[in-house]
Formats: C-alpha cells, structure tokens, sequence
C-alpha cells in the first residue's frame, strides 16, 4: 500500500517502491518472518522478527520504525486479534502481548503445554471472529483469553497431517 510493499527478508525489513526503484533498508537485523498490520489504514504494523518485535509507524508516504524493540522467546507467526498481538513461539506455544499503547511495556502472557499447547509450531487463523490456535492440538480463545479445546474444533486435521501442494 501507499506506494509501495513492506518486505520481511532474512536479514531486516525492507520498503520495496511501486515504481520498481531500489529497495530501501528499514532495519538490519533478523529475518522478519510476520507483519501485522493494526488497522484497517495500516499505519501502525507490527514486525516478528526472530526474539524482537518491532512496531513501524507511517508517517506521511513513509515507514518509520520506532528505536524501541520488544524481546521475547523466537517467534514465527503473528496475528492481531481483540487488542492483542499473538505470536507462536519457536517450541511451541504462544504468547499474547496486550496494552500495546504503553509500547515497549507491554504486558505478555505466555501460553503452553500447561494450557494444552503440544511441543509444535502453531499458525493462527479466525473463525466467526474468534481466534483458533492450529497445531499439534487445536484450540480457541476465549473473549477473556483462555485456551479452550473447542468441540466445534473437533475433526480439524492437525497441523502435522496437513500436506500442501506447493512442495
């Protein structure tokens, strides 16, 4: 949008122009594997970047990423749902950071195999406007954010029988 494409490489973010000029270097460091916009204007995203996220600001035509970093465990996926930003982590699990205005002091709950999370990566996706955590094991989040094994989730493949075509 506005111009151009936000690209996660394997080394940073990177802002790639719509009038094929040279792609522009927005933060070294590692490779960015999730961006969450935050609202339907996309002038705030959020970046996965290894055991850091970092948020982006627009500003004008620009991107401007903020000095501040969040560091947590490494993470993979992302998803923003009811105020929170999700995140799998590497090793399974997940952790749910909240009261993102008070950026970078956040609040995070982490969430794993005591809350029925498997030892797996886990991808997020929404149903009905409810969160369901996809893995090993399935679950939804509740409105207050507790796991639950929905029964409606019953009969879903797990993660792990899932093949793709695209090999």
């Amino acid at each position: 949008p506005f111009g151009g494409a936000l690209v996660g490489t394997g080394n940073g973010l990177s802002w790639l122009p719509e009038d094929g000029g040279e792609a522009r270097s927005l933060r070294t460091g590692p490779r960015v594997s999730a961006l969450v916009a935050a609202d339907p204007g996309v002038t705030l995203v959020y970046a996965i970047a290894g055991d850091q996220v970092w948020r982006l600001r627009r500003s004008g035509a620009e991107y401007v990423v903020d000095e501040a970093v969040l560091r947590f465990l490494p993470m993979h996926d992302a998803r923003l749902h009811q105020g929170r930003l999700w995140a799998s982590t590497d090793g399974g699990g997940a952790v749910a950071f909240s009261d993102l205005a008070r950026w970078p002091e956040v609040s995070s709950r982490r969430y794993g195999e005591a809350e029925g999370l498997h030892r797996s990566r886990l991808i997020f996706s929404e149903v009905l406007g409810g969160l369901l955590l996809l893995g090993s094991s399935n679950h939804a989040v509740s409105p207050t954010g507790d796991l639950i094994a929905a029964e409606a989730l019953r009969g879903l493949p797990q993660l792990q029988d899932v093949t793709s075509d695209l090999q």
